[in-house]
């Protein structure tokens, strides 16, 4: 097998678009090749724009480059803007320390020639050598990258190396991809939390409701019975809800509907059932959206909690079924029973219901009321949402951001960002198995879904008039025991 097909096998199983970008040249086009018997002294020129990959010997600029790098020798992550000849990197992937270089390239090209002299067969094989097109760098993509713990510690030291000046044609690409970088640093950063003191409230809250939990049905129970028909509708309180009440209202018997706690109250004024309510914050004013919701508005209805909500909570929960899991945290997963499953990766309780979803095997899930913006008169949340429709105030560090339909601006705040930024993650990841379609109509543009009215969405379920089951659970009983044991 040649250098060529050995870096390109690697590629494919690591980055298949970029290796497939890189596949379809059949030669070098845009660039004369110069190397000697020497692959150090390789170097490209543009043939139209007769710029050169190095202006410069390529072997002494290397040289030098090695030199201002030992100040970098002992970090494990790095980051380039451009392959150039592939001999830094060659040289840099001997350093066992660097356990990871990322490379952005934004001309397939200049890949394809290097990927042809060099083998980065094994460092891309083991991940060691990250390849990605400048114009694939994307949200859902960098926080792959930067999804461990042990990356966090080291985005105070991020830098992007631009590796020639030949680069600067492409200033616009490096610009974004960084830019997507540091924003995707402190989305992650921040996700992982930064108040100790929230942490330990809901550390308290959490071994205060381990009996409650164990009396409860598995997360694992839930999403095998969740799945009453092909789709499931997760609503949520923004601005651009009520619009959508009277057609939810129509399709509720033949949908699955699960909604977030402070839609709970909002749907029982509206006579539509939600079959699940999701609910994750460990504040007790949480509590409120369940005493606010009439008992009756419970019945068959499957209310899931976090066992790290204020007992408040737990306490106002007037029927239906509770269910109760964990959140992937630390003290959970050391002190907690993992036969109740672990579910909230994201930050609100529309992110817990869509990992739900998928995990239930749905092959659609479509968002309503997901506006994460302010809508156009100002308001934070729907009418009839039980803090008001402003319960969250404008402030000076908002920001405008691409709206529904990519028409217009929308106003938005830094938490609704990470709820976004939490979506477009998970709906990226989800996208094989199932499709996510935004019919909020309204709001802030969640890339990767798919933007449909909520008419056109549950016309077939309406035609077809396929009444849904209700969701029973299974408690464990005499089992128990012999779990927590």
């Amino acid at each position: 097998m040649s250098v060529y097909e050995s870096n390109l096998t690697a590629l494919f199983h690591t980055n298949p678009d970029f290796a497939a970008q890189i596949n379809s040249f059949e030669g070098n086009n845009q660039y004369e090749i110069f190397m000697d018997s020497n692959t150090k002294s390789l170097n490209l020129v543009n043939t139209q724009t007769y710029t050169p990959l190095y202006s410069d010997s390529p072997q002494q600029t290397v040289e030098a480059q090695k030199i201002i790098f030992e100040m970098f020798r002992e970090y494990p992550y790095l980051n380039f803007f451009g392959l150039g000849n592939g001999v830094l990197l060659k040289d840099l992937l001997e350093n066992p320390k660097h356990k990871r270089i990322i490379v952005i390239e934004p001309d397939a090209e200049i890949a394809y020639i290097v990927l042809n002299i060099i083998d980065f067969s094994q460092a891309i094989k083991s991940g060691r050598l990250v390849l990605l097109q400048a114009d694939s760098v994307d949200f859902p993509i960098v926080a792959d990258l930067f999804k461990e713990m042990d990356e966090h510690r080291y985005a105070r030291v991020y830098d992007l190396h631009m590796m020639t000046p030949y680069y600067e044609l492409f200033v616009e690409q490096m610009h974004r991809a960084n830019q997507m970088i540091l924003e995707t640093l402190h989305h992650m950063v921040k996700s992982s939390g930064n108040d100790a003191i929230d942490a330990l409230i809901g550390m308290k809250h959490h071994f205060a409701n381990l009996p409650t939990l164990i009396k409860t049905p598995t997360f694992v129970n839930l999403v095998q019975k969740a799945k009453t028909t092909d789709i499931a509708i997760l609503v949520s309180a923004g601005p651009s809800l009520a619009k959508q009440l009277p057609l939810l209202k129509e399709a509720a018997p033949y949908v699955t509907i699960f909604a977030v706690d402070a839609v709970f109250p909002i749907l029982a004024k509206n006579d539509i059932k939600p079959d699940v309510v999701f609910s994750i914050e460990r504040v007790e004013e949480t509590a409120n959206f369940f005493k606010q919701t009439p008992k009756e508005a419970y019945k068959d209805v499957v209310i899931a909690l976090s066992s790290l909500q204020h007992q408040e909570v737990v306490k106002s929960i007037k029927g239906g079924t509770m269910q109760m899991s964990m959140r992937p945290f630390g003290y959970m997963e050391f002190s907690g029973p993992k036969e109740w499953g672990f579910v909230g990766i994201g930050m609100s309780s529309a992110n817990m219901a869509y990992e739900s979803i998928y995990h239930a095997g749905f092959k659609t899930c479509v968002l309503i009321g997901q506006d994460l913006a302010y809508g156009k008169d100002g308001s934070s949340h729907s009418s009839g949402h039980i803090f008001g429709t402003d319960e969250v105030k404008h402030k000076d560090g908002d920001i405008w951001i691409e709206g529904y339909g990519g028409e217009e601006k929308v106003r938005t705040n830094d938490v609704w960002t990470l709820f976004r930024k939490f979506f477009e993650k998970d709906v990226d990841a989800a996208k094989i198995r199932m499709q996510t379609i935004n019919a909020t109509e309204g709001g802030a543009r969640i890339y990767g879904t798919i933007e449909m009215p909520l008419k056109d969405v549950v016309a077939p379920f309406l035609k077809k008039k396929q009444r849904k089951k209700s969701i029973h659970l299974d408690h464990l009983n005499g089992n128990i025991h012999k779990i927590v044991s």
